[in-house]
C-alpha cells in the first residue's frame, strides 16, 4: 500500500468506527477506497475463517464474522444515507460503483459452502446449547 493510500485510508471518515458517524467529513472520494478496503479485509477474513482447522466457536468464528459485517454495514449505511440526503453526481457515481462490489461480496459470503459447514458445526456444538 502506498503512503498516499495509507494516509487517505487513515483519514477516511468512513473507516473511523470510534464514535458517531462523521457525516460532515464524508466526501464522495472517500466512498470507493473505504468500501474496497473493507471488502478486501472482509474477503481475507472469510478465507481465513473458511480454511481454519480448529472447530468453530463463537469467539473464533461467529464474532469475527459479525464484527467484519458490522464494519462494512456501518460504512455503507453512511454512504446510503448521504446518497439519499445530499445526492450529487460524484456521490452517485461512487455509490453506484460500489453496489456491484458489495453484491458480489455478500453473494460470495452467503453461498460459501465452507462457511455454511462451519455454521452447521457451531450449531451442533455444545457451545451452542
Amino acid at each position: 500500500m502506498s503512503t498516499a493510500q495509507h494516509t487517505s485510508l487513515t483519514d477516511n471518515p468512513l473507516l473511523d468506527f470510534s464514535g458517531l458517524p462523521q457525516f460532515d467529513r464524508v466526501q464522495a472520494q472517500h466512498v470507493v477506497p473505504a468500501v474496497e478496503h473493507l471488502l478486501t479485509e472482509g474477503r481475507a477474513l472469510l478465507e481465513k475463517l473458511a480454511t481454519a482447522s480448529e472447530a468453530p466457536s463463537w469467539d473464533n468464528f461467529a464474532r469475527p464474522l459479525e464484527d467484519m459485517e458490522e464494519r462494512i454495514s456501518r460504512a455503507w449505511s453512511q454512504v446510503g444515507h448521504m446518497n439519499a440526503v445530499v445526492n450529487s453526481p460524484e456521490l452517485r457515481e461512487a455509490y453506484n460503483a460500489c453496489l456491484p462490489k458489495l453484491t458480489d461480496f455478500y453473494s460470495d459470503l452467503s453461498q460459501d459452502e465452507r462457511l455454511y459447514a462451519k455454521f452447521r458445526a457451531l450449531r451442533a456444538s455444545k457451545e451452542f446449547e
